[in-house]
């Protein structure tokens, strides 16, 4: 019985050190408060992408070089994760804009998209970045739009056809990329 006692404390004691963070935003600047003590992130961030994990924050700059950082809540310190130019595991370049991001922690992971306009047609590419290997490749295209509560990335495609420009949504597993259904298309201008 005294060591049951005693494991639950110690548990308990790991708990209490647990640290909890929170994440606010004040127009793009976006700061972490750790201890009630706030710490600005970046003055130029896409506060709705950010998120924490592991004791950093994961978020999409958006003034002069867009990029995905890393802000190390410990160190207070600011890294890049994605930038224009760097090129993934498999050899594929990013090079162009990179336009939004979509967290995924308990995934450990997000999605970022880049677009292109490639003869007056916009055209979206969806990447995934692995957190814990800090590897990202080509996932499908289209844009991320949003992840849904029970795992499934949410995906826009856009594109030309001889009826006209559409969009269509198309949901996928976020663990597997597994094409789990599509909505019809929607024909007219595409945003």
């Amino acid at each position: 019985m005294k060591h049951v006692v005693l494991i639950v404390m110690v548990l308990l004691g790991f708990t209490a050190l647990a640290q909890t963070y929170e994440l606010k935003n004040e127009g793009n600047i976006l700061k972490v408060v750790a201890n009630g003590t706030a710490s600005v992130v970046s003055a130029n961030a896409d506060a709705g992408s950010a998120f924490i994990l592991k004791d950093k924050v994961y978020y999409l700059e958006t003034e002069g070089a867009v990029r995905i950082r890393v802000f190390d809540i410990l160190t207070g310190k600011n890294v890049d994760a994605v930038t224009v130019g760097t090129t993934s595991e498999s050899g594929y370049v990013v090079k162009s804009e990179i336009v939004n991001m979509v967290g995924d922690p308990s995934g450990n992971q997000f999605f970022f998209t880049t677009k292109d306009d490639i003869k007056g047609v916009k055209q979206f590419m969806t990447w995934k970045y692995d957190v814990f290997t800090q590897k990202y490749d080509v996932y499908c295209d289209g844009k991320a739009l949003s992840l849904l509560p029970d795992n499934k990335l949410e995906v826009l495609f856009t594109g030309k056809d001889i009826t006209g420009e559409y969009q269509q949504k198309a949901y996928f597993n976020a663990s597997y990329r597994k094409l789990l259904w599509q909505d019809d298309r929607v024909y007219g201008a595409v945003k």
